[in-house]
């Protein structure tokens, strides 16, 4: 079904209220699942990262490279994440190994269309890098360049937003295949998920004055209420 067809209902207290509901009496895996993701990024980018020269062109070419290859890894993870908070969602019972799900099934799968997603974010923010390498004291157009790149990734993150919740869903679409779907589903719908992360703004700012600590539950609620307007979008 097109996903311009979604009910108008599909709003940002929706989807939170579904949210919500979906990780109560759940919150140790919810928040769990979420903290065990993040750790594995940081310590991707700690080992990568610190294994990079410290300057040149070698460096920005490596620098790169990595953003991509953690990019990748990173998705492998996020694939179970998404199916501890679909599990949630459909009142299934989740558990912490869920998140290695994308080290069991649909690697390859998972690879190409992360790989293509990585790429295409180094692709826009690549003229801000090479401004910045090449002319350091042009701060304009740096920051120009800066901008511009961050609105075209941020329109490309917004269309390919459900591509790993599809793949979960149809496990035997082509990588391809799945990105073509994700691009149909959110048709007239990225303005609705754009408002949806921004909702979420305020709490970020109060979990600050815990010292970072309110920011776990943040973090579960808001990919809780991403899994529920996935949902919502294949209901319509």
């Amino acid at each position: 079904m097109e996903a311009k067809r979604i009910s108008c209902h599909c709003t940002s207290t929706d989807c939170k209220a579904e949210a919500r509901h979906a990780i109560l009496g759940h919150l140790g895996i919810a928040v769990g699942s979420g903290v065990t993701y993040l750790l594995v990024l940081i310590l991707l980018e700690l080992l990568l990262q610190g294994a990079l020269p410290s300057s040149g062109t070698a460096a920005l070419v490596l620098s790169e490279l990595m953003s991509i290859l953690i990019s990748i890894i990173a998705g492998i993870y996020q694939y179970g994440l998404i199916c501890v908070n679909m599990k949630l969602q459909y009142g299934q019972s989740a558990s912490l190994s869920d998140l290695f799900l994308g080290l069991r099934e649909n690697q390859n799968k998972i690879v190409r269309i992360m790989f293509f997603l990585a790429a295409v974010q180094v692709l826009c923010l690549l003229p801000s890098i090479l401004a910045d390498f090449l002319l350091p004291q042009n701060d304009l157009l740096y920051w120009s360049l800066a901008a511009a790149g961050l609105l075209i990734w941020l329109y490309w993150d917004l269309t390919y937003y459900p591509a790993l919740y599809l793949l979960l869903d149809y496990p035997n679409l082509s990588a391809r295949a799945v990105l073509q779907k994700s691009r149909s589903l959110m048709k007239g719908q990225k303005r609705r998920l754009l408002y949806l992360e921004f909702s979420f703004l305020p709490l970020w700012i109060l979990a600050l004055c815990s010292f970072g600590v309110a920011g776990l539950w943040v973090y579960a609620y808001s990919n809780a209420a991403l899994a529920a307007f996935y949902r919502r979008l294949m209901n319509s």
